[in-house]
């Protein structure tokens, strides 16, 4: 079954970086946000001998990325396999390769073997 755990796994690479970005622009926006009222509340109280420097403006994006990293996981195999089956047509036999086990009954074989030619 290499065809299709390469499949999969490209798919969970795909699907794993695109859940990495949209987590990192959420919390990117939550620690800019953040930011920007720390920064209005240091000025609104007077405070504003306090050295800034443009590294500190790198602080939200690392936050962000550290956040994105941190709460993403990686997708199971059978999530991968329903989007593959969805991006061909619907028929679900990626999911029922992945999803089925040995000694299941003898149609195993066929499903795995079209799984495959699916895959490539």
């Amino acid at each position: 079954m290499a065809a299709l755990d390469h499949l999969l796994a490209a798919i969970a690479r795909r699907h794993l970086a695109a859940q990495v970005a949209l987590a990192g622009s959420h919390g990117w926006w939550w620690c800019a946000g953040a930011a920007t009222m720390a920064v209005a509340a240091v000025r609104l109280s007077g405070w504003d001998d306090l050295a800034w420097s443009p590294a500190a403006l790198a602080i939200p994006a690392l936050l962000a990325g550290g956040w994105a990293v941190l709460r993403v996981r990686r997708p199971p195999a059978a999530a991968c396999a329903r989007l593959a089956d969805q991006a061909n047509g619907g028929d679900d036999l990626l999911l029922t390769a992945v999803q089925c086990r040995a000694g299941e009954g003898d149609w195993l074989a066929l499903v795995r073997s079209r799984a495959e030619a699916a895959a490539a």
